[in-house]
């Protein structure tokens, strides 16, 4: 089992921030993600590479999360009223951030010409 779980781990890279990262006391959707994504990465079998990709996809949605505040923010909106919501089904995090990124590409940033 430990080697399943090392397996895993050695592909996300953000691990060891994620675990670590200090969140506001009162964050509780923060504090529900980084449990759904360490309970996540700890029953992902290591020798399925769909879960394999699954798992280094959200390892990648969480770091966004925890450190870009527009993200942060929209995934806070779209969570609010379902802090009860279990996090079992991480495709509707991945989803939010693939929203994300398309309406960051959308958003065209006006260029100041000298």
């Amino acid at each position: 089992m430990q080697k399943q779980v090392d397996a895993v781990l050695v592909c996300c890279k953000n691990y060891d921030f994620i675990m670590n990262y200090h969140y506001v006391k009162n964050d509780y959707l923060t504090e529900i993600l980084i449990g759904a994504y360490q309970d996540y990465l700890f029953a992902t079998d290591a020798n399925d590479a769909k879960a394999i990709s699954m798992a280094v996809q959200l390892d990648h949605v969480i770091q966004v999360y925890l450190t870009t505040k527009h993200f942060y923010q929209m995934v806070q909106k779209h969570y609010q009223q379902e802090l009860s919501k279990s996090f079992d089904d991480i495709t509707d995090m991945i989803a939010l951030y693939h929203d994300y990124i398309r309406e960051e590409m959308m958003t065209i940033s006006s260029a100041k010409w000298i």
